[in-house]
Parts: C-alpha cells; sequence; structure tokens
C-alpha cells in the first residue's frame, strides 16, 4: 500500500510489515494499523506511524535504552521472549529534556504482527524519565 506523509514523504508499506493494535494506542483507540519505521536521519528513534492517520506519529526507543528495564516489566510480558518492547519518547527543545515513559510500553509480538501498550501499574516506573543525565540520581524514579 502507498501513503503521503508531511514528515516521511511517499512511503509503500508491505501488508507483512503491518502491526496491528486490537486495542489501539492510549488515547487514541481507534488507531489499529500501524508501522514502525527507521530513518538513518533520526537513528537510534524510530517512529511508530498510524496507517489509519499517517499524520500520527510516535517516537520510540527500543526499552533496552533503559538498564535493566525488560527485566523490570517481565511479568508485562508474560513469559513471551518474542515481544520487541519500546518506549514512547517525549522530545525536549534541548537533549537534556527528553524523557522516555516507562509507564506505557509499546510491546510488539514480531512473530505474529501484534502490538499492544500496556500501563505498568508500579510505582517503580516513571512517566517522564530522563533519558539523558546522572543515571544514580535518576534510578530512585525509574
Amino acid at each position: 500500500m502507498r501513503i503521503y506523509t508531511r514528515q516521511f514523504g511517499e512511503l509503500t508499506v508491505s501488508e507483512d510489515k503491518v502491526i496491528y493494535f486490537e486495542e489501539g494506542i492510549i488515547g487514541f483507540p481507534e488507531y489499529k494499523r500501524f508501522v514502525l519505521l527507521e530513518t538513518d536521519v533520526d537513528r537510534p528513534f524510530l517512529w511508530l506511524m498510524s496507517l489509519d492517520e499517517p499524520e500520527f506519529c510516535l517516537p520510540l526507543l527500543p526499552g533496552d535504552v533503559v538498564e535493566g528495564y525488560r527485566e523490570g516489566i517481565s511479568l508485562y510480558l508474560k513469559g513471551r521472549r518474542d515481544q520487541a518492547v519500546y518506549v514512547v519518547v517525549t522530545l525536549g527543545r534541548e537533549p537534556e529534556s527528553v524523557t522516555v515513559n516507562l509507564k506505557g510500553p509499546i510491546l510488539i509480538d514480531v512473530k505474529n504482527g501484534k502490538g499492544r501498550q500496556v500501563i505498568i501499574d508500579s510505582d517503580a516506573f516513571a512517566l517522564s524519565y530522563p533519558l539523558l543525565g546522572d543515571v544514580d540520581t535518576d534510578k530512585e524514579a525509574r
């Protein structure tokens, strides 16, 4: 399928790259079909772009950017090792203001192309975890 967006221009997306979110994304339950985009310009960031509304994109990073995060949310992975874990990024004007949402990770089953966003019900994980900065002082807020 061909899609045009202001941010990425014209894209061709094959059906096997479509990720289906049965419940949508939190706050946007009507958007069900997404694709994960990588660009050379934005690395290491990825973009979760809605195919239902191509102007809607979420910047993501692999959950591994926060040490021990995957292990910390293992209960939500339900023992599935084939799930990719991503955190939603909030970009700021300055690199020091970039945060990641550790309470609402995006989980994608790489085998069946299904995704879901879960809520981590634990005070151990922050909604706005600073991506850069003094890691030792930030560990308490993780």
